[in-house]
């Protein structure tokens, strides 16, 4: 199991560093990368940090689906569907600036861990119909995986690759403005937070 993971983080580390990716933003710890993709205007993502928390504070943020409303302004609604030990279905529910409609996402998570590495990979799913609201747009067209590797007890490697296609009648331009903004970047940061307050 372990070697497989190995195999699996050699080919997602390779395929990161493998695209024509742009700095677009660099803050303390943070680096925000965007690169082209073939046939769209809309850009995708990779976000390097050193998050000053250890390793399973990181996950736990990340998993801690309980209070992604609380933890997150733009997620109104969050439900756990499902979930087994390495897979999970979730729902999110995201709040537009006026007049947009509101956007709903429901998302396949998968997680393969090692002691130093941690992968959470999430992708939509596109035929799911536990949850249909009406007034909203389903976004069908999103990826994103968390690569969190331990640097040692106290700092944790995060490089965060992802895609989003809103739908709907939203400029690409617009989209690709709100990447930086994003909130793997904010749950970098609330991992520090937290860690400070323990």
């Amino acid at each position: 199991m372990k070697f497989l993971l190995f195999l699996i983080f050699l080919a997602i580390h390779f395929n990161v560093h493998s695209q024509n990716w742009k700095l677009k933003k660099e803050t303390e710890n943070v680096k925000v990368y965007t690169a082209d993709i073939k046939n769209s205007t809309l850009k995708e993502y990779k976000i390097i940090a050193l998050s000053n928390a250890p390793i399973n504070n990181v996950y736990s943020l990340l998993t801690d689906y309980n209070n992604y409303t609380k933890m997150f302004n733009e997620i109104s609604d969050f439900k756990l569907l499902s979930k087994n030990d390495t897979v999970c279905i979730t729902y999110s529910l995201f709040e537009m600036p006026w007049p947009i409609k509101k956007r709903e996402l429901i998302t396949k998570i998968t997680t393969y861990r090692t002691e130093d590495i941690i992968i959470v990979s999430s992708k939509a799913i596109n035929n799911h119909i536990a949850i249909k609201r009406d007034k909203c747009i389903r976004i069908f067209d999103f990826y994103e995986k968390f690569i969190l590797k331990k640097i040692n007890e106290n700092q944790t490697e995060c490089t965060i690759t992802g895609y989003i296609d809103m739908g709907g009648t939203i400029p690409d331009w617009t989209q690709n403005m709100f990447i930086a903004k994003s909130p793997p970047i904010k749950l970098i940061h609330l991992a520090e937070m937290r860690n400070k307050n323990d």
